[in-house]
This record gives structure tokens, sequence and C-alpha cells, in this order.
């Protein structure tokens, strides 16, 4: 990493950061310890913090005084690892039927400015919860961190193909920015950073990268894969490419070797999710994960809500130590990971072997390209009670849409809602819609909003 800029003038080296990035470097400074504890260590004190977040829960989060009071748990002051595996377990569809309720009335002011957060998730149901300065502030530092764990070169250029709001980003230029973002603009002199939506073609993405020519790119790892596969037949590679980034999806050990052999650059995965921020991140010298522990406790669980051993795949788990808007204690997101053995690298962060679930499939479009299908948008709501709902591509014209309504659609919701799709889609696809009492997850365990059946 380069040196932290100064902002005294006449003082470059050793630099005299500004307060915020002062503020950045004192908490990695902490990180770089922490990261060598022990598991029992690193326990010990996400305990203590989470007591003080469990206290100011059950006094100002209406849902927790009811949910713990009906469920005989009594929050204590100071948890232990009996009383922390008596805490009730929280449902994504807890999450989503509390609203408000789940938001504490007393955030407390040093906490700062309060946000919105929406995600859809895999299962096609909106989970809405609240964030504030400070958990962004440690989002920002475990990006921090993962830059740093790296070794990425901050002063060269970085582009992104993912979801964005911003018309901006639309091909054929993207949007351009001076900075890498927030984890760094005030700590280091960044070169700039681009954006793309992933709603673009995968033929539009590979020529705004060609023409961007990055020197890390962060993506879906399914939209990587098509990327990769249109270089291989352009026959062009990215010239600067020192590595890859992705998040949001499994990382199959096939698309790892891809990377490698076919661009010559180490693939780089993040687990993270947008309430609760950072879970886990690859380690700096292997291909799996080193749970974020300084940010989140994450349990690997089995049927019988038993810690999973090394080897095992169980269900996610996580609880947030820091957001004091939403808390979110013991939240089953429904993914799936597999825990895996103490790491030879000596952190004490525990390991995840791999991540189970996510995928999202591109869309084929009959002319044979692909793009990644835009999913999960709030615009069905404004149609019909859908409470679920599941894309299945079955030829390059046919898509079956699978929902669960509490009411059969008419003629007219259901010609909306099929004009909804079309237009998300950028084609008019012939959307068959079917309903169904319950959509089942896959085989991994993981639900999927939109399979392909064409290759």
């Amino acid at each position: 990493m380069e040196v932290p800029f100064s902002v005294i003038n006449d003082i470059g080296w050793p630099a005299i950061p500004s307060t915020s990035a002062a503020t950045k470097l004192a908490l990695q400074f902490q990180l770089k310890q922490s990261q060598w504890w022990s598991g029992e260590e690193l326990f010990e004190h996400q305990l203590e913090q989470l007591s003080l977040v469990l206290n100011h829960a059950s006094k100002t989060v209406p849902f927790y005084k009811d949910f713990y009071q009906s469920e005989s748990f009594k929050p204590k002051r100071m948890l232990t690892i009996e009383s922390f595996s008596k805490i009730p377990f929280l449902s994504r569809d807890q999450v989503q039927q509390a609203g408000i309720d789940l938001i504490s009335i007393n955030i407390p002011r040093h906490h700062g400015n309060v946000y919105d957060v929406s995600t859809s998730g895999s299962t096609g149901k909106t989970v809405h919860t609240k964030t504030t300065d400070i958990t962004r502030f440690f989002w920002n530092a475990f990006t921090l961190r993962d830059h740093l764990w790296h070794n990425r070169d901050v002063n060269t250029k970085l582009a992104a193909i993912r979801t964005t709001s911003t018309k901006e980003a639309l091909p054929p230029n993207g949007q351009v920015f001076d900075s890498w973002g927030p984890a760094t603009v005030d700590l280091y002199k960044t070169g700039p950073a681009s954006l793309l939506s992933i709603h673009s073609s995968i033929g539009e993405q590979w020529e705004w990268l060609k023409n961007q020519n990055p020197e890390t790119l962060l993506t879906y790892p399914s939209n990587l894969k098509a990327i990769i596969d249109k270089s291989l037949k352009d026959g062009c590679v990215l010239s600067n490419l020192r590595d890859v980034s992705t998040l949001g999806e499994i990382v199959s050990d096939e698309l790892r070797k891809a990377v490698k052999d076919d661009w010559g650059v180490p693939l780089l995965d993040i687990y993270s999710c947008n309430e609760v921020g950072y879970m886990a991140l690859q380690c700096p010298d292997y291909d799996h994960y080193h749970v974020q522990s300084e940010n989140i406790i994450l349990e690997v669980l089995d049927d019988n809500d038993k810690p999973c051993k090394v080897g095992e795949v169980g269900r996610v788990v996580v609880t947030t130590l820091h957001n004091y808007a939403t808390p979110l204690i013991r939240y089953e997101l429904g993914d799936y990971a597999e825990v895996g053995e103490p790491c030879p690298c000596g952190r004490g962060l525990p390991v995840l072997e791999r991540i189970v679930g996510r995928v999202r499939n591109l869309v084929t479009y009959p002319d044979g390209t692909k793009a990644r299908p835009l999913v999960g948008s709030d615009s069905f709501k404004k149609v019909a009670d859908i409470r679920q709902f599941q894309f299945i591509q079955k030829t390059v014209n046919d898509i079956e849409l699978k929902l669960v309504a509490n009411e059969l659609l008419n003629d007219f919701q259901k010609q909306n809602l099929i004009s909804i799709i079309q237009k998300m889609l950028r084609y008019e696809f012939n959307i068959d819609v079917t309903y169904h009492e319950e959509i089942p997850r896959s085989p991994g365990g993981k639900y999927e909003d939109f399979i392909s059946f064409v290759n």
C-alpha cells in the first residue's frame, strides 16, 4: 500500500493524517493484532460486545422486547457461551414481518446518521433494515483490510461491474470516479475507479473492460465466467490486470482455475451481504475464507442447532456487533457453508472452507448473448401480493415464472407483471406463470431465483 497522505503541506513523511483517516488507521492497528488471537480469545471479546448490543436491543427495539419475553430468554449484561446458545434464532421471515418493530427507537446519537438498507436476497423477498455511520465505518474498515491483506496497489485503476441504481453507469462509458471510494479516499492517493451496470450485456462489458484495462476487477462469479468465455472467444486478455475480486455468489474451483489459467491472475472472493456487512474474506495465503470476527459472530450449525465440525456443511447464522439501529441477533441468512480446519497462516479467525449457495445464473438471449438477470425488484409489489418467485429459463425464448401468492392474479395483473419482467430482462420472452404453495431450495441448500437450463 502507499504511504498515507498528510494534511500538513510541509510534512510529507511520516504523514500526519486527517482525523477520520487516523481513526481508520487506529482500527487497522487493532485488526492487525486481533487476527492472530485464538478462537477462544476472539469469542470472549465478541461476547463482551454482544452483551452491550443485546442490552440495547432488549430495551429499545420493540421486536426484541416481545420476542425474548415470549421465548423466555432473559438478556444479561454479560453473556457466557451457555447463555449465548440459548438466544433464540431470528429468521428472514421474522425480519420481514417485524418491519419497523426491529428498528431501535433510541439509536445512540454518537452512531451518526441513519440510512435505509434493502436486499432481496435469493428468495426474492425483500429485507429492509437500517444502518448508521458507525456500521458504514466498519464496512469501510474491512474493505481496507481486504486491500491490505492482498497487497493491492490502490494507486492503480479499479473497475467494477455490479448492481447499481445510477443511470450514469450504463454502457458504453460507464461511470468514472476519482478514487477507490470511502475506504481509502482520505488515506491514500488512489487511482481512478470505474463502474458499469451488471445489466449490460457480456459483449458490452467486455468492450468496456478492454477500454478500461484495469489492474483490479470486481464483479459477480457467474458474470466473471461469461466475461472469461468472451475474452477467450475474442482472443484477447486484459494486459494490466493483477487480480479479480468477486462477491455475491458461489465461486467454484473451476472458476478459480479458469481465472488463473486463462488470465494469469488470482481470484479473491468476498462473503458479505447488505444487511450484515462483511462476513468473511479470502485468506491472503489460501483459497478458503476467514470469518471477520471483529465485525460479526458467525455460526455454522447442523440440523440439531449444534456447531458443525470441520468438513461439515451447515446453515449460516450471523450476529451483528455494531449495528445499534437494526441489531440482527442470531439471524438465519439462508446460506450454507462448510467449516474449515484452522488455517496454516496462523490467524485465529475461524475458517470457512467454502460458501454453499448464492448462485445466480445468466439469462440467455436468442442471439446467444448472456447477461445477469435483474430479479428481486420491488416493482412486483405494485402488481400483487407476491410472496415468492422463481424464474426457470427452459429455452432461449421461454421462461417459467413460479409464483407463491396469496391469490391468483387476474388477467390485468398477470399482463402487467409480464410486461414489467420483459422490460427488466430487456427482451419479450414468452412468460408462463405457474402457481405454487412453496418453492423449495436447491439440493445445495440455497434458493435460486433464476435457473437457466440453456447451455
